[in-house]
């Protein structure tokens, strides 16, 4: 497939007729709907792509339209000019996106010092994940089969590290039920996290790393509380506050003693208070913000809380 041929796919991939100020293929209908609920209930001139490749042809096909890029991908930590976990090629087609966007809503304040070291800081607005009542529909009243499902490709070494930890002859794993889901289907990845007491969101790589808030998100949202091995401690945990259990050495031992608890079933209901109305919504963005710049000393302009909308 050439290049031209994988804008061609991703352009009709990401089309939407329904609302088509929204521009995100169907992997990440939560966030479609995140947005339609929140963002789009009145008349507005914005389009918001979660597609990096698509804001040139969203900027000839809307000309009079503000043109919102969404990123929903993690851009720390930075290796010179670009992402740890983004090949040069990537680097460079976001770069393009981004100079042409008009505003660029990210999920994690941890990105905007990636988008002020390309240029764009200015045009870096902060739109956390909100709880979307899309959700409610996988929030079902399901016994779990397993304990703990895993979630993604054992591909790097830090994953096979969890999984040799925790896939091992012990007396403390062998009462643990594991299960393994790896697919780009949503409505099947979440129905498989109903499966399980808790989620497991771990790192893709051996740097420091935030950990995984769209994974995190997804199983608070459905009611499943999550468990988080985070052992670079990069993240804001006002994120999700109390909801997850945090883990910051990974054992045996410290799994078990996670899945002894019973977990949570409020999670969800939680997070709604936290995100669902544009009050709670504004100081939950404000609390997140001013933790970020306690926390890492970073200069953070007022600006990335700009009104949404």
């Amino acid at each position: 497939m050439t290049y031209e041929e994988f804008l061609n796919k991703r352009y009709k991939d990401c089309f939407r007729t329904d609302n088509n100020h929204i521009w995100g293929d169907w992997g990440l209908d939560c966030i479609y709907h995140m947005l339609d609920e929140h963002f789009f209930n009145k008349e507005t001139n914005i389009v918001v792509t979660m597609e990096v490749t698509l804001v040139p042809r969203l900027k000839e096909k809307y000309p009079d339209n503000k043109i919102i890029l969404y990123n929903l991908e993690h851009k720390y930590s930075i290796d010179g000019d670009r992402p740890y976990n983004c090949n040069q090629f990537w680097a460079d087609v976001y770069k393009n996106g981004v100079q042409l966007a008009d505003e660029i809503w990210d999920f994690n304040i941890e990105n905007f010092a990636y988008h002020k070291l390309i240029g764009a800081g200015d045009k870096f607005r902060f739109v956390p994940l909100r709880y979307t009542t899309w959700f409610e529909q996988y929030r079902q009243d399901i016994i779990p089969s397993y304990d703990v499902e895993f979630e993604g490709n054992f591909d790097t070494p830090i994953r096979k590290h969890v999984l040799s930890t925790l896939c091992v002859d012990t007396p403390e794993c062998n009462k643990i039920t594991f299960k393994v889901a790896n697919t780009y289907n949503l409505e099947t990845k979440l129905r498989e996290k109903q499966d399980a007491r808790f989620g497991f969101d771990f790192p893709h790589w051996d740097f420091p790393e935030t950990f995984n808030a769209f994974r995190v998100y997804e199983s608070i949202c459905i009611n499943r509380q999550p468990i988080i091995f985070d052992p670079f401690g990069v993240t804001s945990k006002e994120y999700f506050k109390d909801l997850p259990i945090y883990i910051g050495y990974l054992s045996p031992q410290s799994i078990w003693d996670a899945t002894r608890q019973e977990p949570r079933m409020d999670v969800a209901e939680k997070f709604k208070e936290m995100t669902y109305t544009d009050e709670a919504y504004e100081q939950y963005r404000r609390s997140i913000v001013e933790d970020f710049r306690q926390r890492t000393g970073v200069s953070v302009p007022d600006s990335v809380l700009a009104k949404i909308c």
